[in-house]
């Protein structure tokens, strides 16, 4: 005998369907990636410029409507060090505004603020990506001496 919903559907056809009446909720569907991930506003993105011995404050907003964001800060393969200084608008008080790993993970609608201040010329990036698979997107962070022009 073959369980049904009432309705003469077997339970593979239920979970192809996701059917409605037979667990009374909507159908569960998996995430669809969403093609339009920007960063500033673009993909790719513009470079961010730092100055080396400038002490520069990064604001990273998460307005993906439903993935986790993973944002890690490189200096070639080794992740550097930033200090955490607000979240969500609130900044944090002294023992908490830390030195830490520039790796922060946040969802939707999440703020937070760090300070960074290079010591030398070079090259990192910005790794802005899906905790889940999905979308990886690099942005180039140029750390310049004082006073020289833009690349």
């Amino acid at each position: 005998m073959t369980s049904t919903d009432g309705a003469g559907t077997t339970p593979p056809e239920i979970a192809r369907r996701g059917c409605e009446s037979c667990h009374g909720g909507p159908a569960v569907y998996h995430k669809v990636e969403s093609p339009y991930a920007l960063v500033n506003g673009g993909r790719p993105p513009d470079p961010i410029r730092l100055t080396v011995g400038e002490t520069h404050r990064l604001r990273i907003v998460s307005v993906h409507p439903d993935w986790r964001i993973a944002f890690t800060l490189r200096n070639d393969s080794a992740t550097v060090r930033w200090r955490a200084i607000a979240k969500d608008g609130y900044d944090y008080p002294s023992a908490q505004a830390t030195q830490r790993l520039a790796r922060v993970e946040m969802g939707p609608g999440e703020t937070a603020d760090f300070e960074i201040r290079p010591s030398q010329v070079g090259e990192w990036t910005l790794e802005v990506k899906t905790v889940d698979p999905g979308w990886y997107i690099p942005v180039r962070v140029i750390i310049s001496k004082p006073g020289s022009t833009r690349r």
